[in-house]
């Protein structure tokens, strides 16, 4: 009987000691979401048998001034906690004490090794580095370690890297980047206007080779931009690296020239602008355009950038077919914005070829020039309504 009543009063007094503990833990809870210094100070206090690393985390946020005693008890609480030695790292720093900023942060990097720390390591060697306190050669191995672990957003590391050497190859080896790396970096290097650095990187996916299908895209979108900027030659080599080759002096001329492909709009491929009052449509090896009688008097259907030999000549050659469309069509090739001559109306296909230029100027051997198929209402005329559609296209140099 006896013994019942000890178990019974034991089992009792644990219950109850359960539930002081409890009510203390929810008080706690309570105490830590009020988000003040007296608050989590408090919630520590009461469970200080086992305290969240959590409430030293957010007490180091809200008392600045001793954040570092905070993080030290977050450590304590939790010491394979890498983000609280990486905090309590940047603490340091900003405090002047490098040695133990550096400390602080090898340890995170040691206890993990995951992106987070090895990339504030390479920022930690970046800034210690560019103040001239470090050599390059820590920023070096730990951006060598962050680009192994980075999936997709490698621009800010580029960033860094290309802070302290400029040239493409050297960082890519330095850094020692697969094909990923180059896209990103070509990519980067793009939108910061650098684009004699862009065609260097280019140059080494050309020349690693094996990959051409996931080159082709990164590839053409630069010589898209050498165009725009002028650059005939290093267009010309991007594109003949992943397409049918061009040659302004003897060979091939028009990019997609059977126009197996729908045009792209990018680099010597295709364009069709986006205007009003008529609609292209394209099947393969056709292209088609339907003018509505609500176009402009003038506007381009059709355009293409060529690279132009200087003293060539060139002859356009195609066939066409129309629907509709009445003479004059207003339907003219064009070469830098010389019109030649109408298109007459053909109900059936019908073959055709114009001579275009002679290209002359000074400098350059090669240049860019445009190409255009447009329309011109002529004067006294109502606008055209009808369709043309073009097969089988091709200019050559004479």
């Amino acid at each position: 009987m006896a013994l019942q009543v000890a178990t019974s009063v034991g089992s009792g007094l644990v219950f109850a000691l359960g539930a002081i503990t409890a009510a203390r833990l929810a008080y706690a809870d309570i105490q830590s979401r009020r988000d003040t210094i007296f608050a989590l100070t408090t919630a520590a206090e009461i469970d200080r048998f086992a305290p969240p690393a959590g409430y030293f985390e957010r007490l180091a946020g809200f008392d600045p001034s001793n954040s570092e005693k905070w993080l030290d008890a977050a450590i304590q609480a939790n010491p394979r906690d890498s983000r609280m030695w990486i905090a309590k790292g940047l603490a340091a720093e900003r405090h002047s004490d490098i040695q133990t900023a550096e400390f602080d942060l090898l340890q995170a990097a040691r206890i993990d090794q995951r992106y987070l720390p090895a990339w504030t390591l390479t920022n930690f060697y970046f800034r210690r580095a560019a103040s001239g306190e470090y050599g390059q050669e820590s920023f070096w191995r730990w951006a060598r370690r962050t680009a192994s672990l980075t999936y997709d957003e490698f621009r800010p590391l580029l960033a860094l890297a290309h802070s302290f050497e400029p040239s493409p190859r050297t960082v890519i080896e330095k850094l020692a980047g697969g094909n990923r790396l180059l896209y990103a970096d070509l990519d980067y290097l793009v939108q910061q206007g650098h684009l004699d650095q862009a065609q260097e990187v280019a140059r080494i996916l050309m020349a690693r080779g094996g990959n051409e299908a996931a080159d082709a895209p990164h590839l053409i979108a630069l010589a898209d931009r050498q165009i725009r900027a002028g650059r005939a030659r290093d267009a010309l080599e991007l594109w003949n690296a992943v397409s049918a080759p061009l040659d302004p002096n003897r060979g091939t001329i028009l990019g997609n020239q059977d126009l197996l492909t729908e045009p792209a709009g990018l680099a010597f491929d295709w364009r069709l602008p986006h205007a009003g009052g008529f609609t292209s449509t394209w099947r393969p090896a056709r292209l088609s355009f339907s003018l509505s009688g609500k176009q402009t008097d003038q506007c381009v259907l059709l355009e293409q950038p060529v690279l132009l030999a200087r003293g060539k000549r060139y002859r356009l050659r195609f066939e066409y077919v129309t629907n509709t469309l009445t003479s004059p069509t207003g339907l003219a090739w064009d070469l830098d914005g010389a019109p030649g001559t109408d298109l007459s109306p053909a109900s059936s296909w019908r073959s055709a070829e114009f001579l275009l230029g002679p290209s002359q100027w000074s400098g350059e051997t090669v240049r860019l020039g445009e190409l255009h198929l447009s329309y011109r209402r002529k004067p006294g005329s109502v606008a055209a309504i009808g369709r043309i559609e073009l097969r089988r296209l091709a200019m050559d140099a004479l």
